[in-house]
């Protein structure tokens, strides 16, 4: 997995889409003085290996303040970036044995991103990650769901039958209507905006006003 990932790295390809990028619409949800940055209220758990949501928010902060890398790498660290499954490593402006965001890599690269990927097996599913994204759901007003394919085991490795104050709200894109009751009837995650992407449905909910 870490030999195919890896090359989709490319920094360039962080800006080869389209105005409808969700990414982009969350920065400017997002985007304050650096100083404040660390304020946002926003927990972000992911299933994806990938480090290209932090990269792409990490270059917007050096481009956009005259602050050192230092400071806009910590100002990031404060918006908790979750991989329940593990991570491609550690990026190398948040830890200087990381690796950085690049296509490109040589054979240790590969054996120490190969080496932080969790393959969960279906019997063991209370690992400190799911611990914590479910510590991160607790404690939040509003949790959403964005291109989530409801996998049953997911779903009751994060606990989410638990969260009982919580609004939960989803993506349905991909989804039958009736996929989307079960869904509803069995996690009371609310999946009422049928169709849309996941730019589109940041747009129809701001979650972060």
């Amino acid at each position: 997995m870490a030999r195919e990932l890896i090359p989709c790295e490319d920094n360039n390809n962080l800006y080869k889409t389209s105005n409808n990028s969700w990414y982009e619409y969350l920065l400017t949800r997002l985007f304050c003085p650096i100083g404040q940055f660390g304020n946002n209220q926003l927990s972000v758990i992911t299933f994806n290996y990938d480090r290209s949501l932090e990269q792409f928010l990490f270059n917007h902060l050096t481009n956009s303040f005259k602050a050192s890398l230092e400071d806009c790498a910590a100002a990031l660290d404060k918006i908790p970036i979750l991989r329940v499954y593990g991570k491609l490593s550690d990026l190398k402006w948040k830890n200087e044995n990381g690796r950085k965001y690049s296509e490109s890599f040589n054979h240790e690269d590969l054996e120490n991103a190969a080496d932080q990927i969790k393959i969960v097996s279906e019997s063991y599913d209370k690992t400190p990650e799911f611990q914590k994204a479910y510590e991160l759901m607790a404690n939040a007003e509003k949790v959403y769901f964005f291109g989530f394919g409801y996998h049953y085991a997911n779903l009751e490795r994060l606990a989410v039958n638990s969260l009982k104050k919580q609004n939960l709200i989803g993506t349905t894109y991909g989804l039958g209507k009736e996929e989307c009751n079960q869904i509803t009837d069995e996690w009371n995650i609310t999946l009422d905006r049928p169709g849309l992407t996941i730019y589109e449905f940041l747009k129809d909910i701001d979650p972060l006003s």
